[in-house]
């Protein structure tokens, strides 16, 4: 199903790219928890539904396994593709769980972090594929993640007129 839809969405020449990383990186997903291969394709869809760049749907069929191994070395990824996971890793490590007079300047340090908005589009569509996983998460995990999807990725889905994700993180909260 997947497959069917990158064939659909891209030329053959990006779908091919998208189906060889596809293909070499399924073997390194966790086969429980949140970093599988169902998570990394919703996070692949929810990119696709955004219209996004190849690169990008690569990039969040990458992130669980960058996530499961904290880093990933590879020539089979580009340079443009590197610089983008730099730059949601730094994203990534912003401390979120903050009081509420510091979220606005934790938005705007969002924004500046991604100098690119394929970045922000794909954090936000990271962020929005954990909506159907939320059972992996123990309760303490799912109040500070629902805080932030009410915090921060909410209101900057809202910000950069995303109505999909944004509904779906209203949906969720």
């Amino acid at each position: 199903e997947f497959l069917s839809l990158v064939k659909k969405n891209y030329d053959e020449n990006s779908s091919k790219k998208i189906i060889d990383a596809y293909e070499f990186l399924k073997k390194s997903y966790c086969v429980s928890g949140l970093y599988t291969l169902q998570f990394a394709e919703k996070i692949g869809e929810n990119i696709m539904a955004q219209k996004l760049d190849y690169e990008s749907v690569i990039i969040g069929l990458l992130y669980p396994i960058y996530k499961i191994n904290n880093s990933f070395s590879s020539d089979f990824f580009d340079k443009d593709i590197k610089n983008i996971f730099v730059r949601l890793e730094k994203i990534e490590n912003l401390n979120l769980s903050t009081h509420q007079d510091q979220l606005e300047n934790i938005k705007k340090m969002f924004i500046a972090l991604a100098k690119d908005v394929r970045v922000i589009i794909i954090k936000l569509c990271i962020e929005e594929s954990k909506l159907s996983f939320l059972d992996k998460f123990d309760e303490i995990e799912l109040a500070k993640y629902m805080q932030e999807v009410t915090d921060v990725y909410f209101p900057i889905s809202q910000m950069i007129g995303l109505s999909q994700i944004k509904n779906a993180f209203g949906n969720a909260t």
